[in-house]
């Protein structure tokens, strides 16, 4: 029984790290400190397990990202920046928020708009409201 809680931990944890290989630096440096970032946030997942963050929080500078969707987003260091443009952020939301392209999309009350990011990714029309 243990094994079995563990290995849906363990895929649930994969699907996660997963969304963020979608994500690149847009140029050398921002893809080292991507790539240092990834490398920090695992190492600390495997070995400090109690203190583990958001993958953002372990960015030691500001970046910039590109998307496969081709969308840029500058990323903050040390933020939950990284984790709102791989759609990693709020996951219990996320398994019943698929916008399709051409649908129309109202963010209500938006303050860094990682729903309005990920309805863009798939070309739904945004509407923010103030």
């Amino acid at each position: 029984m243990a094994y079995a809680i563990g290995g849906l931990i363990f895929i649930a944890l994969m699907d996660s790290f997963f969304k963020y290989k979608y994500l690149r630096g847009l140029g050398h440096k921002d893809k080292f400190l991507l790539g240092e970032c990834y490398l920090r946030a695992g190492c600390n997942y495997l070995f400090r397990r109690k203190e583990w963050s958001t993958v953002g929080g372990y960015l030691r500078s500001d970046i910039t990202v590109r998307s496969v969707d081709g969308l840029i987003f500058f990323v903050r260091a040390r933020s939950e920046d990284l984790g709102y443009y791989a759609g990693t952020a709020k996951p219990e939301t996320m398994k019943w928020f698929k916008p399709e392209p051409g649908q129309i999309v109202i963010d209500v009350g938006a303050s860094v708009g990682k729903f309005s990011f990920f309805a863009a990714s798939k070309r739904a029309k945004m509407v923010k409201s103030i």
